[in-house]
């Protein structure tokens, strides 16, 4: 790829109808001023006993981390001084990053969206690519869906189509998106009152309240044992009829877990630092680092149905990757990296071909705030200090 330069893109955005804001390096301040995590990611493990200054933080405009712990101290400039400037490091546009002086793909995708993150693609056939992506699973299709400045219109349309057939059986040739949201709504309704029982040799139990140490991330029914990831890094296993306490896993990860995934027989999980943990499913305590950072924080995990060793992993950034754990030592392998390209923050709610049970997970700060919260009954949500309830 050519390099861009910072010119360049300011010129372009002064065209856009949105305040850009720029940020120069400032050498004065020393060549090591910045902690480059927390300026990219807003989080560093070593908090306040970091030797680099948290001053300024960027990581709302979803930049990608880089190697290294310190870079040089940033000021903000004027916009049309810098186009005779060469030390500018980031430029802003309303509210995306537009130039980012170590990623030339974040300039890339501004002056040319309609190349970035899409040669892959294009050099595929299309039944091909359509296929590879439908192998992703249901979350794989979703995320597609859902992602902004796609330009690949036909393999787009015809993922509408093979989503549309899982779900109802029937071809629909040209389904448009709304279309399809429509029927998979009315889908997802028709489907919420289905108990679990159908799919178990377990008979329906009440629901049970079982109070859980830190927020809960997720929770996997498998048969008579309910699995919840916490974020705080921790999987506890319950069983589902009365809520006791089996197994537990110890912390994975200094950061805060926000996806999880099943691989095979284990779970596969994501953190705010881009790292990846794997669990066994039959041995809580048996755990293994993947991977401990990334190029920034991890927003989607989905298993390959076709390949029960590999998984899709999406980044905060936009970029997806292909990854494949070996199966004697647990490495992780690159396989493909799919290209950056710009998503919607928030995947569907639905999942096609599946039915959700209903299980609440409530955390509580106390035994007193416990009492207290169950004297005004039970909950179906609630976002107070106090504590959390989840229904999924």
């Amino acid at each position: 790829m050519e390099p861009i330069s910072a010119q360049q893109v300011l010129q372009a955005a002064f065209g856009e109808e949105e305040e850009v804001q720029v940020w120069n390096f400032d050498p004065a301040r020393g060549e090591a001023a910045l902690c480059r995590v927390w300026l990219r990611r807003g989080s560093c493990k070593w908090g306040a006993l970091c030797r680099h200054g948290h001053d300024i933080d960027l990581s709302a405009y979803s930049l990608r981390a880089r190697r290294g712990a310190a870079m040089p101290h940033l000021v903000r400039g004027d916009a049309k001084a810098s186009l005779e400037s060469d030390t500018v490091a980031f430029v802003v546009c309303g509210n995306r990053a537009v130039y980012d002086y170590e990623d030339p793909w974040v300039a890339q995708r501004f002056l040319a969206p309609e190349t970035a993150g899409t040669h892959l693609w294009s050099l595929l056939p299309l039944e091909l690519a359509v296929q590879t992506l439908w192998s992703a699973g249901s979350s794989g299709a979703q995320a597609l869906l859902t992602c902004k400045d796609w330009h690949q219109r036909e393999i787009s349309q015809k993922m509408r189509e093979l989503t549309y057939q899982e779900a109802t059986g029937a071809e629909f040739p040209d389904c448009s998106a709304r279309e399809l949201s429509e029927v998979m709504l009315a889908r997802r309704l028709l489907l919420s009152a289905q108990a679990f029982s159908t799919k178990s040799d377990y008979q329906c139990s009440p629901v049970a309240q079982v109070p859980q140490p830190a927020p809960c991330l997720a929770v996997l029914l498998d048969e008579a044992v309910v699995f919840a990831v916490l974020q705080s890094g921790e999987i506890r296993c319950h069983r589902s009829s009365t809520g006791q306490l089996l197994a537990s896993s110890p912390r994975l990860s200094k950061g805060r877990l926000l996806q999880a995934a099943t691989l095979g027989k284990a779970f596969i999980l994501g953190d705010d630092h881009g790292g990846v943990h794997l669990v066994q499913r039959d041995d809580l305590s048996e755990t293994k680092q993947l991977r401990s950072s990334g190029k920034s924080a991890i927003c989607a995990l989905a298993a390959l149905k076709a390949n029960q060793e590999a998984y899709l992993c999406a980044s905060m950034d936009g970029s997806l990757e292909l990854i494949q754990v070996s199966d004697e030592d647990s490495r992780i392998q690159l396989l493909a990296e799919l290209g950056a390209f710009s998503m919607a923050p928030a995947l569907c709610a639905f999942a096609v071909g599946e039915e959700r049970a209903t299980w609440r997970l409530e955390t509580r700060r106390s035994e007193a705030q416990s009492e207290r919260l169950r004297n005004k009954g039970p909950a179906v949500e609630s976002h107070s200090e106090e504590g959390r309830t989840r229904e999924i």
